[in-house]
């Protein structure tokens, strides 16, 4: 991942009509394997750590959903993006593109409202649940529908592939806020965990304590009350 980006980053001073489509098609597959490997180790450490509590569970997949989610809109996102940087008509495969990352996102968001639905509606997670099918479905969407209309009647475009990277923004880092809210979530759930832990423990030490007390007396009593007037 790290040579593709360098061949990349050398690209960026060559004239666009003389630039290696091999080198773009190499560090995009180069970013995805790097983001797959990475949402594994993601996934299984995150599975090591929640597994004796559900609740962390949970907050673990909405972490991993609205990543993916967020990923995914960014490829919706990037197939405009070539639109605006190459004046052309998207092809067939972008449309398809725009089309599967739509299903998968539908099909992700039903999961991650299904991982809310033991969620207060009070807490940050509810709320940023709620920002981000305003920020994707309301706005996004359709902001995508209409550029893709004046791609298919050949108007030109008259935005720059840096103000469309910065109004889109929002829209799909919405994703990204549900992550946040879950982030902290889990960091407060774990925190009680531990704290409920050292109390149990204390509780614990202080029982076997108690009965270790308990039992010092009844020694006692035994001695002094049974066994030395026998003797």
């Amino acid at each position: 991942a790290h040579a593709a980006r360098l061949r990349a980053d050398a690209m960026i001073a060559v004239p666009a009509a003389q630039r290696d489509q091999t080198v773009l098609n190499g560090y995009n597959s180069a970013m995805t394997a790097l983001i797959t490997a990475t949402e594994k180790l993601w996934a299984a450490a995150a599975n090591i750590g929640n597994q004796k509590d559900p609740i962390l569970t949970r907050y673990s997949r909405l972490k991993s959903l609205s990543w993916k989610m967020r990923e995914i809109a960014g490829l919706e996102r990037s197939v405009i993006a070539s639109a605006i940087v190459t004046g052309r008509q998207i092809p067939p495969e972008g449309i398809r593109q725009i089309e599967t990352a739509r299903a998968q996102i539908q099909l992700g968001w039903h999961f991650l409202l299904e991982q809310t639905l033991y969620e207060e509606d009070s807490v940050p997670i509810k709320a940023a649940v709620a920002e981000a099918e305003r920020q994707y479905f309301d706005a996004f969407q359709p902001l995508i529908d209409r550029m893709r209309k004046l791609n298919e009647d050949n108007v030109a475009y008259t935005i720059s592939l840096t103000d469309w990277i910065a109004q889109t923004n929002p829209h799909i880092d919405a994703f990204l806020e549900i992550l946040k809210a879950a982030t902290k979530a889990g960091e407060e759930r774990s925190a009680r965990l531990e704290t409920d832990a050292f109390t149990d423990l204390v509780s614990n030490f202080s029982g076997v304590l108690l009965a270790f007390g308990v039992t010092a007396i009844c020694f006692f009593v035994v001695v002094r009350r049974v066994t030395n007037p026998l003797a």
